[in-house]
């Protein structure tokens, strides 16, 4: 997968007036969706950096600067500064991120000189973001007459592209990938054929199925009920009897849910495939399911059960009023998981 960054900048100058009182002003330029014509924008930042407030404030008191002795300290120096800074006639420039308020510079005048320069803080974000600045009056009222404060600085955006073509063989590599797992699969040994049904007559076909001389049908409907193997990487709900299903949580999790009204004797088997990491929740569809132990005890105490990495699956059976596990989950081998992960009362 090839990423192409794109890189745009601009210089930005937005001015706070007297009639803009206390409302807030947007510093990001109004902007139009990037588009290239055969890539697909998979990702996009902004920053704004440079920031400077240039202050024309000439309607607040001026301010008297202190001279220091050679003899003050530098802690004396820098509580007078403060108290200049904060207690003088001022207002106060809010920048603002979304709805919070992030940080707030003093403006006092800068007379007898035309104008002063404040820094601003720099901003990384994204498109959902919006950074304003906006005047608070702290006393000594808003911008009047002449009065402006012009913030100037530098407006970048980030946009990350990638190849639409690429993206379409990636989806179509998977998908043959996909097909050929299952295929795999399905030719060795989860395509489990049960034994023929005999009959007075020998009758029987490989599926289990009735044939003309009379052979019976492991399902009693005389059909075919061991399907092939159907991946699913989505919620899906199994409505046939005999259905295999692979699941593959590339995508993630995801839930099937069992059939709602089953007759006994239907059977469905449900897998988990190597590559995924989440897990596939088994939804009972208002059914029970019942677990025996090793040693033959049985619960209906199951609230959920899954399948993950460590526990694969396997058969479900049908016996009204419950389905049951087979082969038996508690009877699993003390070395290998358990085919459901379970969880009880």
């Amino acid at each position: 997968m090839t990423i192409q960054e794109i890189v745009l900048k601009t210089n930005i100058a937005v001015s706070l007036l007297p009639s803009t009182l206390g409302n807030k002003v947007n510093l990001s330029p109004t902007i139009e969706p990037y588009v290239k014509e055969g890539y697909t924008v998979i990702d996009e930042r902004r920053e704004l950096r440079n920031l400077t407030a240039i202050n024309y404030i000439q309607s607040l008191e001026e301010i008297e600067y202190p001279l220091f002795d050679v003899t003050v300290s530098d802690s004396e120096k820098s509580l007078r500064l403060l108290n200049l800074q904060w207690l003088s006639p001022r207002m106060h420039l809010n920048t603002w991120v979304n709805a919070y308020l992030v940080d707030v510079a003093s403006l006092l005048t800068p007379k007898p000189y035309p104008y002063s320069n404040v820094s601003l803080k720099d901003f990384n974000f994204d498109s959902s973001t919006s950074i304003s600045v906006s005047i608070d009056d702290v006393g000594y009222g808003f911008l009047v007459d002449n009065d402006q404060i012009v913030i100037i600085g530098e407006f970048s955006r980030y946009i990350y592209l990638e190849k639409t073509e690429n993206i379409t063989i990636a989806i179509g590599s998977i998908a043959n990938s996909l097909q050929a797992i299952a295929t795999a699969i399905s030719e060795l040994e989860l395509n489990i054929i049960p034994p023929d049904d005999n009959d007075d007559n020998g009758g029987g076909d490989d599926n289990g199925g009735g044939d003309d001389n009379g052979g019976g049908d492991d399902n009693n409907n005389g059909d075919n009920d061991f399907m092939p193997l159907a991946v699913k990487d989505s919620n899906y709900t199994i409505t046939t009897n005999g259905e295999r299903i692979a699941c593959i949580t590339s995508f993630g999790g995801f839930t099937v849910t069992l059939p709602p009204n089953p007759a006994t004797g239907w059977e469905v088997e449900i897998i988990y495939l190597t590559g995924g990491i989440d897990s596939v929740q088994i939804n009972f569809n208002g059914n029970s399911i019942i677990s025996t132990d090793i040693n033959g005890n049985a619960t209906l105490d199951i609230t959920e059960a899954s399948l993950t990495p460590a526990n694969r699956g396997g058969k479900l059976v049908y016996s009204n009023p419950y389905w049951e596990f087979y082969p038996n989950h508690g009877a699993t081998n003390a070395n290998a998981n358990p085919p459901f992960n379970l969880v009880t009362i």
